[in-house]
């Protein structure tokens, strides 16, 4: 059995840490008072994706935004701007001290251990049944973040615990089930810039941009990484493509990082993979009516996503599992 988590900002925003777009935002305008011409152009166009709170509607306005920009210089100059007070927003949040303990760590340790908690006795069991059906073996666990922060690995550094970490035994004959690596995608904040763009030139408005090879290089995140030279996205790749499991927690599903979301629907509809979507929504819950209602909306927009128009809907419905507002990765 091999498990993916798909880790997205809303890990870092559930414990607390201010790395939404709105915080960075509120932060980029009092931060750059006097900036150059081009740069005041991208602040005051990148301000609408503040009401959304979600990086892939900047990512994705970036890339509508080249419709306004000259030549690849200008382009230089805002995209390098950007990602510079990005990254220095980024360093300057810290993660509260009560998740750099031992207890934070083993908790995190137990929810990647069994990504089934928190459902209800009947759905629980058919993920046990399917992840621990009491056959021998080892399970790994991979993760693959889409965020620039190393929160994951400091906490497990404050529990003391090093790559390949024994997550513990998955049913009662002892299996062990192991996170074998964590992946950050899109770079991380010790990297000299981090990647951030669109998934393909067909997002980037302006078409001469779309068609210049440095462009490319900086807008378009898969180029990106495969000009980073360091098969990082071969070895994610490989993951995506043989998990039988995939975790999703804090994503926003973004079409600016379709790539993997393709990689996830192919394997989806040629195996028998399922996936685990859990989901922070502020709607009020009055009744249990309410709750199911916001399961069946959340499977449905996952069904639409990761399978074919001729797909049998029912049946691959079954291998969608959805939690919403749970404790995971709470680590209190």
């Amino acid at each position: 059995m091999n498990i993916v988590f798909l880790i997205g900002n809303g890990f870092d925003i559930n414990l607390g840490m201010k790395t939404s777009y709105a915080d960075f935002y509120d932060d980029y305008i009092k931060t750059y008072k006097f900036p150059s011409k081009p740069v005041e152009r991208l602040m005051a166009d990148i301000a609408q994706y503040k009401d959304t709170d979600l990086w892939a509607d900047l990512e994705k306005g970036l890339g509508l935004y080249t419709e306004y920009i000259e030549d690849v210089n200008e382009l230089r100059e805002v995209y390098f701007h950007l990602n510079e007070a990005l990254m220095l927003y980024l360093s300057n949040q810290k993660l509260d001290d009560k998740y750099l303990t031992a207890n934070a760590a083993s908790k995190l340790k137990k929810d990647l251990l069994s990504p089934q908690q928190g459902f209800r006795e009947r759905f629980r069991q058919d993920i046990v049944n399917f992840m621990s059906p009491g056959t021998i073996g080892q399970d790994d666990v991979h993760i693959i973040t889409f965020n620039y922060t190393k929160t994951i690995e400091l906490i497990l550094e404050a529990g003391k615990y090093a790559l390949p970490v024994d997550l513990g035994a998955k049913n009662i004959r002892g299996s062990k089930r192991v996170l074998q690596s964590i992946h950050h995608i899109h770079g991380t904040l010790s990297d000299s810039e981090v990647i951030m763009g669109v998934n393909d030139k067909s997002q980037i408005k302006n078409e001469e941009l779309a068609k210049d090879p440095s462009a490319q290089s900086m807008l378009i995140k898969p180029e990106t990484t495969l000009n980073r030279g360091d098969m990082l996205d071969d070895k994610c790749e490989i993951i995506m493509n043989q998990a039988d499991m995939y975790c999703l927690f804090g994503l926003s599903l973004g079409d600016t990082d379709q790539k993997w979301w393709d990689l996830l629907k192919a394997r989806f509809n040629s195996s028998n993979a399922h996936i685990i979507y859990y989901v922070y929504d502020k709607s009020p819950t009055k009744h249990r009516q309410d709750l199911w209602d916001m399961e069946r909306k959340y499977r449905d927009m996952l069904l639409e996503k990761f399978t074919g128009k001729h797909s049998d809907k029912a049946t691959l419905g079954a291998r969608i599992h959805v939690l919403v507002n749970s404790k995971m990765f709470k680590l209190e």
